[in-house]
């Protein structure tokens, strides 16, 4: 915390020196009323000093929230705890927070407003604390913070006041995950088998035909028509499942030909998160591979996502993602993800597929 003399014009050292002289003046001419009037200003601020000097080391406040994260467009409330464990009361107090931008995050005001600024006017009695409630307003994937935080302490006069300014280290972190964007159809089938249903890609067909027979009366659940002209007659296919639900989501930002960001990465990442969503839900085990680096993680890879849990890792993995960061060429990302992925998996690509996307890799978004 660092504290200052929040200057106005009376507490300026030159006018302070202006009022000493006028009152040595008055006095010497013994202008008593003026005299009294000009000594009674400088005794307040005296007061008003030793008062602050005493009471913003007794200011103290503390931030608490009970959720974790929240998603774009999720209006969240927190709190922040303002104690005063002096002798003497605080009137007039402000608590000023600043968001980085409105692109990240805005307060919510009490007429309904948005602002990246937000203030409050607190009366703390001696040895007291208040709880005052702030609502925000996610606007932009990432983690964001506070650029910045300070109370300001009035003397009980209003001649001076403190700005009490505090470090970014202690700021807490929003975390911001990319909003889910409703998928319209369903991309999954089922074939209907006794009292289970295996589930079976909208994309590519995971069971195949192993037989036929003469059609002797099964229940249609157990069976899939075929009809043959040629033959005369109606046979039933008989099905196993020859791979399993395993896939592989790929999301590339990068463009085709000259090394491009694509404008559109937000849509597709919301688009990636909606995906395996619907995926693990569907039951399904996948992978998640973006077009993304660090040096000291190399490509981001979110394995082994089976149930609804695991979704909250795709969107920790994606709020991190920046334009700023490191990504591959599309060509490179993709002869990546063939050495690392699971090869019984089947791979969606939401973004730019390569130029030789193989037969069975499905551009689901493109």
């Amino acid at each position: 915390m660092r504290a200052e003399v929040d200057q106005s014009f009376v507490s300026s050292p030159h006018f302070l020196l202006f009022v000493i002289i006028l009152f040595v003046i008055t006095s010497f001419f013994e202008f008593s009323i003026l005299s009294f009037l000009l000594a009674l200003f400088l005794v307040l601020m005296a007061i008003g000093r030793v008062y602050l000097h005493y009471v913003h080391t007794k200011v103290r406040w503390e931030f608490k929230r009970y959720t974790l994260a929240s998603s774009v467009g999720d209006e969240e409330e927190f709190y922040i705890e303002l104690a005063n464990d002096s002798l003497f009361p605080i009137y007039r107090m402000q608590l000023m927070m600043e968001s980085e931008n409105d692109r990240s995050f805005v307060f919510l005001q009490s007429d309904g407003s948005e602002s990246a600024i937000h203030k409050e006017v607190v009366d703390l009695p001696p040895r007291s604390q208040k709880t005052i409630p702030v609502k925000m307003k996610a606007k932009g994937r990432g983690l964001h913070t506070w650029s910045n935080f300070e109370i300001i302490v009035p003397d009980p006069f209003t001649l001076l006041s403190y700005r009490l300014e505090y470090s970014s280290e202690g700021f807490p972190v929003f975390e911001i995950y990319p909003p889910f964007q409703p998928l319209n159809k369903l991309h999954f089938r089922s074939i209907v088998s006794g009292h289970q249903s295996s589930h079976y890609s909208f994309y590519k067909d995971e069971l195949s035909i192993i037989g036929t027979k003469d059609y002797e009366n099964e229940s249609f659940r157990h069976i899939h028509w075929l009809a043959t002209a040629k033959e005369n007659k109606i046979v039933a296919k008989k099905y196993e499942k020859v791979q399993g639900n395993v896939y592989s989501v790929l999301l590339n930002f990068v463009g085709n030909g000259n090394f491009f960001i694509r404008k559109d990465m937000e849509s597709l990442i919301e688009y990636s998160v909606a995906l395996c969503s619907l995926l693990i839900r569907e039951g399904c085990h996948i992978e998640f591979y973006v077009n993304y680096a660090s040096h000291k993680n190399g490509i981001l890879k979110v394995e082994n996502l089976s149930n609804m849990q695991q979704i909250k890792k795709v969107c920790k993995a994606t709020a991190f993602i920046h334009t700023n960061g490191t990504f591959l060429s599309t060509n490179h990302f993709f002869d990546h993800v063939k050495r690392d992925k699971n090869p019984q998996s089947s791979v969606l690509i939401v973004g730019t597929a390569p130029d030789d996307k193989k037969t069975n890799w499905i551009q689901v978004k493109g």
